[in-house]
Protein backbone atom coordinates (compact mmCIF):
# COMPACT_ATOMS: atom_id res chain seq x y z
CA UNK A 1 0.00 0.00 0.00
CA UNK A 2 1.53 3.64 -1.02
CA UNK A 3 2.32 5.28 2.32
CA UNK A 4 0.56 9.15 2.40
CA UNK A 5 3.30 11.03 0.95
CA UNK A 6 3.05 8.94 -2.24
CA UNK A 7 -0.53 9.70 -2.45
CA UNK A 8 -0.06 13.24 -2.37
CA UNK A 9 2.37 13.20 -4.66
CA UNK A 10 0.63 10.88 -7.33
CA UNK A 11 -2.76 13.66 -6.36
CA UNK A 12 -0.93 17.07 -7.18
CA UNK A 13 0.81 15.02 -10.37
CA UNK A 14 -2.46 14.04 -11.76
CA UNK A 15 -4.09 17.50 -11.30
CA UNK A 16 -1.35 19.54 -13.12
CA UNK A 17 -0.79 17.53 -16.15
CA UNK A 18 -4.84 17.96 -16.29
CA UNK A 19 -3.97 21.32 -16.58
CA UNK A 20 -6.48 21.43 -13.29
CA UNK A 21 -4.23 23.35 -10.67
CA UNK A 22 -5.39 27.25 -10.95
CA UNK A 23 -6.21 27.56 -7.29
CA UNK A 24 -3.55 25.03 -5.53
CA UNK A 25 -4.34 22.67 -3.80
CA UNK A 26 -7.66 21.21 -5.09
CA UNK A 27 -8.42 21.16 -9.03
CA UNK A 28 -10.99 23.11 -9.93
CA UNK A 29 -11.81 23.23 -13.62
CA UNK A 30 -14.92 20.71 -14.45
CA UNK A 31 -17.00 21.05 -11.90
CA UNK A 32 -18.55 18.08 -10.11
CA UNK A 33 -21.91 16.82 -10.33
CA UNK A 34 -22.24 16.78 -6.30
CA UNK A 35 -20.46 18.77 -3.67
CA UNK A 36 -19.31 18.45 -0.43
CA UNK A 37 -19.38 21.34 2.02
CA UNK A 38 -17.37 22.08 5.08
CA UNK A 39 -14.86 24.42 6.60
CA UNK A 40 -11.19 23.45 7.21
CA UNK A 41 -7.35 24.40 8.49
CA UNK A 42 -4.29 23.93 6.59
CA UNK A 43 -1.06 23.05 8.08
CA UNK A 44 -0.11 26.95 8.33
CA UNK A 45 -3.65 27.73 10.53
CA UNK A 46 -5.58 29.21 7.94
CA UNK A 47 -9.05 28.78 8.22
CA UNK A 48 -11.43 28.29 5.41
CA UNK A 49 -14.70 27.38 3.95
CA UNK A 50 -14.30 24.82 1.31
CA UNK A 51 -16.35 23.47 -1.37
CA UNK A 52 -15.24 20.09 -2.49
CA UNK A 53 -16.20 16.86 -4.52
CA UNK A 54 -16.31 13.98 -2.64
CA UNK A 55 -15.80 11.98 -5.89
CA UNK A 56 -12.32 13.25 -7.14
CA UNK A 57 -9.91 16.21 -6.07
CA UNK A 58 -12.13 19.40 -7.31
CA UNK A 59 -12.31 22.50 -4.84
CA UNK A 60 -12.93 26.07 -4.34
CA UNK A 61 -10.99 27.37 -0.90
CA UNK A 62 -12.79 30.61 0.62
CA UNK A 63 -10.68 32.14 3.33
CA UNK A 64 -12.15 32.44 6.85
CA UNK A 65 -11.09 34.84 9.34
CA UNK A 66 -11.83 32.20 12.10
CA UNK A 67 -12.42 28.96 12.46
CA UNK A 68 -15.88 28.07 11.37
CA UNK A 69 -18.36 25.37 11.68
CA UNK A 70 -21.90 24.26 10.44
CA UNK A 71 -22.98 24.84 7.08
CA UNK A 72 -26.55 26.14 5.86
CA UNK A 73 -27.59 25.17 2.53
CA UNK A 74 -30.39 27.94 0.50
CA UNK A 75 -32.91 25.50 -0.81
CA UNK A 76 -33.53 27.41 -3.71
CA UNK A 77 -30.75 29.24 -4.83
CA UNK A 78 -26.43 28.10 -5.06
CA UNK A 79 -25.32 30.03 -1.61
CA UNK A 80 -24.42 28.46 1.59
CA UNK A 81 -23.98 30.42 4.95
CA UNK A 82 -20.76 29.22 7.03
CA UNK A 83 -21.11 30.42 10.55
CA UNK A 84 -18.02 31.08 12.98
CA UNK A 85 -17.49 28.24 15.29
CA UNK A 86 -19.14 29.40 18.99
CA UNK A 87 -18.83 32.15 20.68
CA UNK A 88 -18.99 33.26 16.93
CA UNK A 89 -18.67 36.79 15.59
CA UNK A 90 -19.58 36.17 11.78
CA UNK A 91 -21.75 34.84 9.43
CA UNK A 92 -20.41 33.92 5.98
CA UNK A 93 -22.86 34.20 2.69
CA UNK A 94 -21.19 32.24 0.01
CA UNK A 95 -21.85 31.78 -3.73
CA UNK A 96 -21.13 27.75 -4.18
CA UNK A 97 -21.01 27.87 -7.55
CA UNK A 98 -17.65 29.78 -7.88
CA UNK A 99 -16.54 30.52 -4.15
CA UNK A 100 -17.65 33.87 -3.76
CA UNK A 101 -18.04 35.80 -0.36
CA UNK A 102 -21.01 37.40 -1.00
CA UNK A 103 -22.22 39.12 2.25
CA UNK A 104 -20.11 38.46 5.94
CA UNK A 105 -22.93 39.46 8.82
CA UNK A 106 -21.23 40.36 12.36
CA UNK A 107 -23.08 39.91 15.04
CA UNK A 108 -24.69 42.51 17.05
CA UNK A 109 -23.73 44.19 20.06
CA UNK A 110 -24.65 41.87 23.14
CA UNK A 111 -24.75 38.94 21.19
CA UNK A 112 -22.61 35.90 19.69
CA UNK A 113 -23.24 33.43 17.45
CA UNK A 114 -23.57 29.69 18.28
CA UNK A 115 -22.31 27.64 15.94
CA UNK A 116 -25.11 27.19 13.29
CA UNK A 117 -27.85 28.35 11.03
CA UNK A 118 -30.93 26.89 8.89
CA UNK A 119 -33.32 28.98 6.03
CA UNK A 120 -36.87 28.92 5.87
CA UNK A 121 -38.38 26.52 3.04
CA UNK A 122 -38.44 28.90 0.37
CA UNK A 123 -35.35 30.63 1.85
CA UNK A 124 -36.73 34.25 2.61
CA UNK A 125 -35.33 33.72 6.49
CA UNK A 126 -32.43 32.16 7.91
CA UNK A 127 -32.33 31.15 11.37
CA UNK A 128 -29.62 31.50 13.33
CA UNK A 129 -28.75 30.15 17.29
CA UNK A 130 -27.25 33.09 19.16
CA UNK A 131 -26.65 34.46 22.89
CA UNK A 132 -28.03 37.33 24.35
CA UNK A 133 -24.62 38.01 26.59
CA UNK A 134 -26.53 40.66 28.97
CA UNK A 135 -29.51 37.76 30.00
CA UNK A 136 -27.28 34.69 29.78
CA UNK A 137 -30.50 33.36 27.36
CA UNK A 138 -30.29 31.16 24.16
CA UNK A 139 -32.14 33.34 21.14
CA UNK A 140 -32.82 32.58 17.49
CA UNK A 141 -31.93 35.27 15.11
CA UNK A 142 -34.15 35.91 12.09
CA UNK A 143 -32.28 37.08 9.09
CA UNK A 144 -34.38 38.19 6.08
CA UNK A 145 -32.01 36.74 3.25
CA UNK A 146 -32.40 39.51 0.53
CA UNK A 147 -29.63 41.65 2.39
CA UNK A 148 -29.13 39.08 5.17
CA UNK A 149 -30.43 41.76 7.89
CA UNK A 150 -31.84 40.90 11.30
CA UNK A 151 -35.31 41.65 11.01
CA UNK A 152 -36.52 39.79 14.50
CA UNK A 153 -35.52 37.12 17.30
CA UNK A 154 -37.00 35.19 19.72
CA UNK A 155 -36.10 32.89 23.25
CA UNK A 156 -34.83 29.18 21.78
CA UNK A 157 -36.69 28.58 25.40
CA UNK A 158 -32.84 27.16 26.98
CA UNK A 159 -29.34 28.45 27.41
CA UNK A 160 -26.88 27.36 24.35
CA UNK A 161 -28.53 26.97 21.59
CA UNK A 162 -26.43 25.40 18.87
CA UNK A 163 -27.39 22.84 15.90
CA UNK A 164 -31.01 24.10 14.46
CA UNK A 165 -32.79 22.67 11.81
CA UNK A 166 -35.95 22.79 10.24
CA UNK A 167 -38.53 19.87 10.53
CA UNK A 168 -40.04 18.32 7.96
CA UNK A 169 -42.92 19.85 8.43
CA UNK A 170 -41.82 22.93 7.00
CA UNK A 171 -42.59 25.17 10.09
CA UNK A 172 -40.78 24.05 13.08
CA UNK A 173 -37.50 24.64 14.09
CA UNK A 174 -35.77 21.56 15.51
CA UNK A 175 -33.11 23.22 18.65
CA UNK A 176 -30.10 21.34 20.22
CA UNK A 177 -29.90 23.48 23.41
CA UNK A 178 -26.78 22.62 24.77
CA UNK A 179 -27.79 23.97 28.28
CA UNK A 180 -23.53 25.60 28.10
CA UNK A 181 -23.30 29.10 29.09
CA UNK A 182 -20.41 31.07 27.48
CA UNK A 183 -18.90 34.71 27.04
CA UNK A 184 -16.58 35.80 24.98
CA UNK A 185 -14.84 37.43 27.85
CA UNK A 186 -13.78 34.03 28.45
CA UNK A 187 -13.37 32.95 25.35
CA UNK A 188 -14.84 29.23 25.22
CA UNK A 189 -15.10 28.62 28.61
CA UNK A 190 -17.82 26.27 30.24
CA UNK A 191 -19.62 29.18 32.87
CA UNK A 192 -22.25 26.86 34.50
CA UNK A 193 -21.26 22.96 34.26
CA UNK A 194 -22.89 22.43 37.64
CA UNK A 195 -26.50 23.92 36.88
CA UNK A 196 -26.41 23.04 33.16
CA UNK A 197 -29.98 21.88 31.64
CA UNK A 198 -29.97 20.84 28.57
CA UNK A 199 -32.88 20.24 26.66
CA UNK A 200 -34.06 19.01 22.61
CA UNK A 201 -36.45 21.92 21.75
CA UNK A 202 -39.26 22.46 19.14
CA UNK A 203 -40.03 26.09 18.40
CA UNK A 204 -43.00 27.53 16.33
CA UNK A 205 -40.63 29.66 13.82
CA UNK A 206 -43.61 31.66 12.96
CA UNK A 207 -44.49 32.47 16.70
CA UNK A 208 -41.71 31.88 18.28
CA UNK A 209 -43.90 29.55 20.61
CA UNK A 210 -42.19 26.84 22.67
CA UNK A 211 -43.96 23.82 21.22
CA UNK A 212 -42.20 20.83 23.00
CA UNK A 213 -39.27 20.43 24.92
CA UNK A 214 -37.37 17.28 26.28
CA UNK A 215 -34.23 16.77 28.83
CA UNK A 216 -32.26 12.99 28.90
CA UNK A 217 -30.86 11.38 32.12
CA UNK A 218 -27.92 13.12 32.90
CA UNK A 219 -27.97 17.49 33.21
CA UNK A 220 -24.55 17.29 31.78
CA UNK A 221 -24.95 15.08 28.77
CA UNK A 222 -25.03 18.28 26.45
CA UNK A 223 -27.44 17.78 23.80
CA UNK A 224 -25.53 19.15 20.62
CA UNK A 225 -25.91 17.84 17.45
CA UNK A 226 -28.81 16.04 15.31
CA UNK A 227 -30.22 14.82 12.20
CA UNK A 228 -33.41 14.53 11.21
CA UNK A 229 -35.27 11.73 8.89
CA UNK A 230 -38.10 12.96 6.53
CA UNK A 231 -40.98 11.07 9.33
CA UNK A 232 -39.38 13.64 11.91
CA UNK A 233 -37.65 11.18 13.69
CA UNK A 234 -34.84 13.08 15.15
CA UNK A 235 -30.87 11.35 16.21
CA UNK A 236 -28.76 13.69 18.78
CA UNK A 237 -25.60 13.44 19.56
CA UNK A 238 -24.12 14.75 22.80
CA UNK A 239 -20.97 15.35 24.56
CA UNK A 240 -20.69 15.11 28.70
CA UNK A 241 -19.10 17.64 30.27
CA UNK A 242 -18.97 15.37 33.63
CA UNK A 243 -16.61 13.22 35.11
CA UNK A 244 -14.11 11.52 32.92
CA UNK A 245 -14.17 8.23 34.41
CA UNK A 246 -18.51 8.15 33.94
CA UNK A 247 -19.69 6.72 31.11
CA UNK A 248 -22.75 7.68 29.66
CA UNK A 249 -25.04 7.09 26.81
CA UNK A 250 -23.99 9.64 24.28
CA UNK A 251 -26.50 9.25 21.63
CA UNK A 252 -30.62 9.53 21.66
CA UNK A 253 -33.62 9.39 19.46
CA UNK A 254 -37.07 11.48 19.39
CA UNK A 255 -40.11 11.39 17.53
CA UNK A 256 -42.42 14.23 18.72
CA UNK A 257 -45.22 13.42 21.16
CA UNK A 258 -42.72 10.61 22.59
CA UNK A 259 -40.41 10.07 25.12
CA UNK A 260 -36.27 10.36 24.47
CA UNK A 261 -35.09 6.64 23.51
CA UNK A 262 -31.47 5.92 24.10
CA UNK A 263 -29.38 3.91 21.34
CA UNK A 264 -28.23 0.42 22.39
CA UNK A 265 -24.14 -0.12 23.09
CA UNK A 266 -22.67 -1.37 26.05
CA UNK A 267 -20.39 -0.07 28.46
CA UNK A 268 -17.17 -1.12 26.29
CA UNK A 269 -18.87 0.37 23.38
CA UNK A 270 -20.12 3.91 25.24
CA UNK A 271 -16.41 4.23 26.33
CA UNK A 272 -14.87 3.69 22.66
CA UNK A 273 -16.36 7.30 22.09
CA UNK A 274 -14.91 9.15 24.50
CA UNK A 275 -17.84 11.21 26.05
CA UNK A 276 -17.93 12.96 22.48
CA UNK A 277 -20.53 13.13 19.55
CA UNK A 278 -19.68 15.44 16.54
CA UNK A 279 -21.95 14.61 13.74
CA UNK A 280 -24.94 12.05 12.90
CA UNK A 281 -26.69 11.52 9.88
CA UNK A 282 -29.82 9.29 9.44
CA UNK A 283 -29.91 7.23 6.44
CA UNK A 284 -33.53 6.17 6.78
CA UNK A 285 -33.33 3.73 3.59
CA UNK A 286 -30.49 1.95 4.70
CA UNK A 287 -31.86 1.51 8.18
CA UNK A 288 -28.86 3.29 9.38
CA UNK A 289 -27.72 6.01 11.72
CA UNK A 290 -23.74 7.26 11.69
CA UNK A 291 -21.99 8.82 14.47
CA UNK A 292 -18.34 10.38 14.68
CA UNK A 293 -16.80 10.67 17.82
CA UNK A 294 -13.21 12.77 17.01
CA UNK A 295 -11.75 11.98 20.49
CA UNK A 296 -12.45 8.38 20.33
CA UNK A 297 -11.02 8.07 16.77
CA UNK A 298 -14.43 6.18 16.11
CA UNK A 299 -17.31 6.07 13.46
CA UNK A 300 -20.30 4.04 14.93
CA UNK A 301 -23.10 2.75 12.73
CA UNK A 302 -26.84 2.34 14.49
CA UNK A 303 -29.25 0.24 13.24
CA UNK A 304 -32.15 3.19 12.96
CA UNK A 305 -34.99 0.45 13.30
CA UNK A 306 -33.85 -1.08 16.80
CA UNK A 307 -31.42 1.61 17.97
CA UNK A 308 -28.75 -0.86 18.29
CA UNK A 309 -24.92 -0.53 17.65
CA UNK A 310 -24.01 -3.09 14.87
CA UNK A 311 -20.51 -1.75 14.30
CA UNK A 312 -17.81 0.55 14.75
CA UNK A 313 -14.58 1.52 12.96
CA UNK A 314 -11.62 3.17 14.20
CA UNK A 315 -10.61 6.66 11.96
CA UNK A 316 -8.28 9.20 13.11
CA UNK A 317 -9.98 12.10 13.94
CA UNK A 318 -13.19 11.35 12.45
CA UNK A 319 -15.37 14.87 12.11
CA UNK A 320 -18.38 15.28 9.53
CA UNK A 321 -20.40 12.73 8.15
CA UNK A 322 -23.39 13.63 5.59
CA UNK A 323 -25.41 11.16 2.60
CA UNK A 324 -24.47 11.60 -0.29
CA UNK A 325 -27.08 8.91 -1.84
CA UNK A 326 -29.50 6.73 0.08
CA UNK A 327 -27.11 3.80 1.09
CA UNK A 328 -24.17 5.44 1.05
CA UNK A 329 -22.28 8.60 3.49
CA UNK A 330 -19.26 10.44 3.03
CA UNK A 331 -16.78 11.00 6.83
CA UNK A 332 -14.13 13.23 6.90
CA UNK A 333 -11.50 13.30 9.28
CA UNK A 334 -8.62 15.28 10.22
CA UNK A 335 -6.23 14.12 8.29
CA UNK A 336 -8.14 15.80 5.04
CA UNK A 337 -9.53 12.32 4.02
CA UNK A 338 -13.18 11.61 2.80
CA UNK A 339 -14.30 7.78 3.29
CA UNK A 340 -17.57 6.24 1.33
CA UNK A 341 -18.61 3.79 3.33
CA UNK A 342 -21.64 2.18 2.32
CA UNK A 343 -24.77 1.16 4.87
CA UNK A 344 -27.55 -1.44 5.37
CA UNK A 345 -29.31 -2.30 8.86
CA UNK A 346 -26.79 -0.71 10.55
CA UNK A 347 -23.43 -1.73 9.02
CA UNK A 348 -21.13 0.16 7.35
CA UNK A 349 -18.23 -0.63 4.52
CA UNK A 350 -15.89 1.60 3.58
CA UNK A 351 -15.97 1.41 -0.15
CA UNK A 352 -13.75 4.19 -1.35
CA UNK A 353 -11.06 6.55 0.31
CA UNK A 354 -10.46 10.39 -1.16
CA UNK A 355 -7.59 12.40 0.30
CA UNK A 356 -7.12 16.57 0.06
CA UNK A 357 -3.66 17.38 0.47
CA UNK A 358 -3.02 19.80 3.48
CA UNK A 359 -6.80 19.84 4.83
CA UNK A 360 -8.15 19.27 8.32
CA UNK A 361 -11.73 18.79 7.89
CA UNK A 362 -13.73 20.17 10.93
CA UNK A 363 -16.48 18.43 12.12
CA UNK A 364 -19.92 18.98 9.80
CA UNK A 365 -20.85 18.50 6.04
CA UNK A 366 -23.45 19.43 4.35
CA UNK A 367 -24.13 18.04 0.47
Amino acid sequence: MPDRRTVLKHMVTGCAVAGLLPLMPGCTRNPPERLVFSTARDRKGHFSARIASPDRIWQHIVPLPARGHGIALHPVQPVLVCCDRRPGQNLHVIDFRDGTLLKRIGSQPNRHFYGHATFSPDGSYLFATENDLHKGRGIIGVYETKHYNKVAEFSAHAIGPHEIHLHPDNRTLVVANGGIQTHPSSGRQKLNLATMQPRLSYIDSHSGELLEEHSFQHHQLSIRHFDIAPDGTVVFGMQYQGDPADIKPLVALHRRGESIRSMQADETEWLQLNQYIASVCILPEADTVITTAPRGNTVAFWRLSDQQLVNAVSVNDAAGVVAVNPHTAVVSNGMGELIHYTCRAGNGRKIQRLLYPDCQWDNHMSV
